[in-house]
């Protein structure tokens, strides 16, 4: 710097220019007070206002307009002329600027908020996070967004009882009540979570119970046994579900062989020579042959088989928060034979799920809930069965054979994993008490041999 460090002149893009050729520290206006540019090492010059405060005493706070040359000499100009106009009305530059500053601050937070109380924008930020935590929380997710697509970009506090059950209405036309009562459970779980990370003040749908079930009126008048929601599959449709099976694993090799014929997918393996070419049929035989829910099998571990395989032994996933330990349970041997091939095609297996994802084979990961659903319709299809046929009546035909057979309740409720052999009854208490009737009558016999 020369021996001039600062210079008083109306402060233009010339004078700026001029000053920082003459390499001057600081240049002050001539016209407004308190207006100078202060020269930056790098050439820039910073703009400025200066004015004594008469709320802070014996202070001068100073101002930043903006950077020369970014900002002109002129913008920065009528800036500092609208800062001396608000001084004299009483406005002090520090002040204001802090309250804008405070304002924009509360604006930005509350635009954040509100992006983030969009139903959608809340379960991909937070919520699946969290479910991730939980086993099946990915289903839980998977379940919300699907029944509750209309509500994804809604904010939450607008939810309303009428969004409820124009849902409620929509779904009755495909699920029955209690499917949609346990996706109104994750809508509420997921509002109440929004609550909790102080997303929305309030669930706004927190006192909103659905509506009762049209089927309600005729339950009264029609037997659990006629509903079929817990009954045997007829014999029609037995033949039906194993010629699916059998369809569904010709169609597989099928496909497999026609995919063979591209010289780019010859390393595919040959399907042909193999009795499961997936876990989709043994899966379902699983369920046939031992009533388990699919969630268990799912679950089932090559370290719950006994040597032979004539044996499972492993903690009922739905029941374990009662602290009921390890179950052991029976195979019968059409199942035991199923399980050895499948053991045999994976390689002999010692540990790891018995059906991992196809997927994932390299990381043997466990397979999701959802993964049976598109299979398990191709299967109704070419067995010929019912579309609305669930694959859970597979565990219902495996109670309600047996208990129809004659066998012993308690026995039954034991092969199906029940807590409580209260669940057992209630359940099927259609086949229960025809199986206690038949009881009685034999016990009459006793007593009147003639």
């Amino acid at each position: 710097m020369g021996s001039l460090t600062s210079l008083t002149k109306k402060i233009t893009t010339t004078s700026l220019t001029n000053a920082k050729r003459s390499q001057i520290d600081r240049l002050y206006d001539t016209e407004i007070k308190g207006f100078f540019a202060r020269f930056n090492v790098d050439g820039t010059a910073t703009l400025n206002f200066r004015y004594r405060s008469k709320v802070i005493a014996n202070r001068r706070p100073v101002i930043k307009i903006g950077v020369w040359p970014t900002l002109s000499a002129d913008m920065a100009r009528k800036t500092a002329v609208k800062w001396v106009e608000r001084l004299s009305n009483g406005i002090e530059p520090k002040f204001e600027i802090e309250r804008q500053r405070q304002e924009e601050t509360a604006k930005r937070k509350q635009k954040a908020l509100k992006k983030a109380s969009i139903l959608g924008t809340f379960i991909d930020t937070h919520y699946e996070a969290h479910m991730s935590r939980n086993k099946r929380g990915d289903q839980d997710v998977s379940r919300l967004k699907r029944r509750f697509a209309n509500f994804l970009s809604m904010d939450m506090n607008e939810l309303t009882k009428v969004h409820v059950y124009e849902a409620q209405d929509k779904a009755e036309k495909s699920v029955s009540f209690h499917t949609f009562k346990r996706d109104y459970a994750v809508l509420q779980g997921t509002l109440n979570y929004a609550v909790e990370m102080e997303v929305i003040k309030t669930n706004p749908i927190s006192g909103v119970s659905l509506k009762r079930p049209k089927s309600v009126a005729d339950d009264l008048m029609r037997n659990d046994f006629e509903l079929g929601e817990r009954r045997a599959l007829s014999e029609q449709e037995v033949v039906g579900l194993f010629r699916g099976l059998d369809g569904y694993t010709e169609s597989m090799k099928d496909m497999r062989r026609r995919s063979r014929l591209k010289k780019s997918n010859r390393h595919l393996p040959n399907w042909d020579e193999v009795t499961y070419v997936d876990h989709v049929v043994p899966i379902i035989l699983f369920i046939y042959y031992t009533g388990f829910r699919n969630g268990d099998v799912l679950g089932l571990r090559w370290e719950h088989l006994n040597a032979d395989f004539s044996q499972v032994g492993k903690v009922i996933e739905k029941i374990a928060h009662h602290g009921k330990g390890k179950m052991y349970f029976p195979l019968v041997t059409p199942c035991q034979e199923m399980i050895r091939v499948w053991w045999e095609q994976e390689g002999k297996p010692t540990e790891g799920w018995v059906f991992c994802s196809p997927r994932h084979r390299d990381q043997r990961r466990r397979l999701s809930e959802s993964a049976m659903r598109k299979a398990w319709k191709k299967v109704k299809e070419f067995g010929g069965l019912d579309e609305s046929l669930d694959l859970y009546t597979l565990r219902h035909n495996f109670a309600s054979q047996h208990l129809m057979a004659g066998s012993d309740v308690q026995m039954v409720s034991k092969l199906m994993g029940h807590s409580d052999i209260q669940t057992t009854m209630s359940h099927y208490s259609h086949l229960t008490q025809s199986h206690l009737a038949e009881t009685l009558k034999r016990a009459e016999r006793l007593f009147n041999p003639q």
